[in-house]
């Protein structure tokens, strides 16, 4: 069984269609949609009849119980929108979506928890910003440990998945049409994506074992974004919208003062989304390791820039429960063994460092350019949903000789890939401290005299 996982359209019939378009390749048994469909400042009739005609199953968000329940003077600007476009057709078809539905049995779809709309499940709102909600937070908020073995939910447009430690998967699949926005409960917030493309999740069923694989995929923005700034001004230049509510990216505005503090908030590169980032101390050792993620992770990696285009990278790549993943364990020190073998997948970065056959320097940026292909793949399991920790704790002369690695390539490091087993900041020990320098550290500049 392979659900594509939709949520958040938000009217934005432009992200949709791409959306179904790339669902159509996918060999895809059933489309499960997660609610808040229709408000928007785009084209919500239109998206209407298009998810009408789409064969899916479909929950009711809280922007659906606003159009049939809120009085007009009530209603925000997005939800004012749809109620003037949408036909009684569409009020109808709306008023007849469940709250909560078992598409199949054992999956449970709903848009923010079970019994209430707008709750925030996978993260959790605090006066310093947006996290990753604990497992403990997650069971809390389900009332207990689910029965079922798939739970899916929308609400907050953050692609997230989380292994609950009965085995139960938790996945939100993002936002379709509706990349970033901001919420002033419990605290003040921002919520944004990190690039405009529009988000879906397939979740297949492995051998008994839910997994999920994240998507983004490009559609019109621009367009999305003229035909938003035309019929409305919620909060929606083409500018902003384009670059996925990332405002200080496309504004000319000073630097917040958490930036030139040096803290770290949550989600938009390169002054939040880089910050969600972290290194994991653990891993989750029950999320099946998917082939298919690690090789768009190491495409990553080749797509990456090099000087002269030299490409020095190469990579040996070892998933749990394969032969070279026991090979890589042996050579573990006593630090990483401890944490890294629960990956997903172990990856040793080696570098092209002389002319094969030669005593000559093969490139003077080997190194560097190396990590710039270690960094492409930190990102990209990123977006899908995994956390990377490089670490250099292993025996580098046994591994190379493990491996028979000739004498042109050097072993750099090695990085673990999966899902983690904690949220930012939950795990304190040696090489967790993320507090940055501020910019006026990092920034070298000398004055006359």
């Amino acid at each position: 069984m392979r659900i594509a996982a939709i949520s958040d359209v938000h009217g934005n019939v432009f992200a949709l269609e791409a959306v179904l378009d790339e669902i159509s390749s996918l060999q895809i048994d059933l489309i499960v949609n997660l609610g808040d469909l229709l408000s928007g400042g785009v084209r919500p009739a239109e998206t209407a009849d298009l998810l009408m005609r789409t064969p899916a199953v479909t929950v009711r968000g809280n922007h659906e119980r606003q159009l049939l329940e809120l009085p007009r003077d009530q209603m925000s600007r997005s939800d004012s929108l749809a109620a003037d476009e949408i036909t009684a057709t569409h009020r109808q078809w709306i008023a007849s979506l469940p709250a909560r539905v078992v598409p199949v049995p054992g999956v449970l779809a709903f848009h923010g928890a079970p019994d209430d709309d707008l709750v925030y499940l996978l993260e959790t709102v605090t006066p310093d910003g947006v996290r990753a909600a604990t497992m403990d937070e997650v069971v809390a908020r389900l009332g207990g440990l689910p029965d079922e073995r798939l739970l899916l939910c929308g609400h907050t447009h953050l692609q997230r998945q989380l292994r609950l430690s009965n085995g139960a998967l938790v996945v939100n699949p993002g936002s379709v049409g509706w990349p970033a926005y901001d919420d002033d409960r419990p605290h003040p917030h921002v919520i944004e994506a990190g690039s405009p493309e529009a988000r879906f999740a397939v979740i297949e069923d492995v051998a008994g074992s839910w997994e999920a694989t994240f998507y983004s995929v490009a559609y019109p923005i621009e367009t999305a974004a003229e035909v938003a700034h035309a019929r409305t001004s919620v909060r929606m230049s083409s500018t902003r919208y384009a670059r996925a509510a990332c405002p200080a990216a496309a504004s000319s505005e000073p630097l917040p003062e958490y930036l030139k503090r040096g803290a770290l908030t949550s989600s938009c590169h390169p002054d939040r989304f880089a910050a969600a980032r972290f290194s994991p101390m653990r891993f989750e050792n029950s999320h099946r390791p998917n082939p298919h993620v690690a090789e768009a992770v190491l495409d990553a990696a080749r797509l990456a820039p090099s000087a002269g285009n030299s490409q020095p990278w190469r990579f040996i790549v070892g998933l749990r429960g394969d032969t070279t993943h026991s090979r890589f364990s042996r050579h573990l020190a006593r630090s990483s063994a401890q944490w890294a073998p629960d990956a997903d997948f172990l990856v040793a970065n080696l570098t092209q460092v002389r002319i094969i056959d030669s005593d000559m320097e093969y490139s003077e940026f080997a190194r560097y350019d190396l990590g710039q292909a270690v960094a492409h793949m930190t990102f990209e399991a990123h977006r899908r949903g995994l956390s990377a920790h490089q670490f250099r704790a292993f025996d580098r002369e046994a591994l190379s000789h493990e491996f028979s690695l000739p004498g042109h390539l050097e072993l750099t490091s090695m990085t673990a890939f999966g899902v983690p087993a904690h949220a930012i900041g939950e795990v304190v020990g040696p090489g967790t401290n993320r507090q940055r320098l501020s910019h006026d550290e990092i920034l070298w500049s000398q004055t006359d005299g």
